[in-house]
């Protein structure tokens, strides 16, 4: 990435912390880990400052989805 470029990058969080499975989880679409809050710190092994957003942060008029709500997390990267 160019310097002063940014990447979104998100990944859906589903717990405090992130589960590792000890093989693809075929209950979870055989992903092999459930991300957690703490994610996105891996991100800082290779960008110099991360910014979280989360839906939370915008107004319910903009958050169109039926059903129960979730808070959802989306990690901002600055090179």
């Amino acid at each position: 990435m160019k310097p002063g470029g940014f990447a979104i990058l998100p990944v859906p969080v589903t717990v405090q912390r992130t589960i590792e499975y000890p093989e693809p989880n075929p209950y979870e679409e055989y992903h092999v880990r459930a991300p957690g809050l703490d994610y996105s710190d891996r991100y800082l092994e290779y960008f110099s400052r991360l910014k979280t957003w989360s839906s939370d942060d915008f107004s319910k008029k903009y958050q169109l989805y039926a059903g129960e709500k979730l808070v959802e997390y989306t990690p901002v990267c600055f090179v």
